[in-house]
């Protein structure tokens, strides 16, 4: 895993899934909430949100496969692919619960 500081509170680092490498930016601890932006966009949307929320929160902003840093799918887009690959992040965290955010395209997602 790469990570780097963006800003004092956001880290952003790659997590390697079963559907390729998705890059997050994460805030916080505690119980997890992901956050899923709007396509054609990425994690960078919600750069003044997780702050906020880490501070209650594990907040988690995800770049959709395809877009920010994230890989390119093999896959044509859709929602249940993109869907699926915000499954495979939370595996990958070994997380079985968390909390779903998303806007505009991210909220099909969710």
């Amino acid at each position: 895993m790469n990570a780097s500081r963006a800003g004092s509170e956001i880290e952003r680092r790659f997590v390697a899934t079963r559907l390729g490498r998705i890059h997050v930016a994460e805030a916080g601890a505690g119980f997890p909430v992901l956050l899923l932006h709007q396509t054609p966009r990425s994690w960078d949307e919600y750069r003044d949100v997780l702050p906020l929320l880490g501070r209650d929160f594990r907040a988690i902003a995800m770049d959709t496969l395809g877009f920010g840093d994230s890989d390119r799918p093999a896959d044509p887009p859709s929602i249940e692919l993109w869907a699926q690959g915000a499954l495979a992040l939370l595996d990958a965290l070994e997380l079985p619960r968390a909390a779903i955010v998303g806007h505009h395209t991210g909220a099909a997602i969710a």
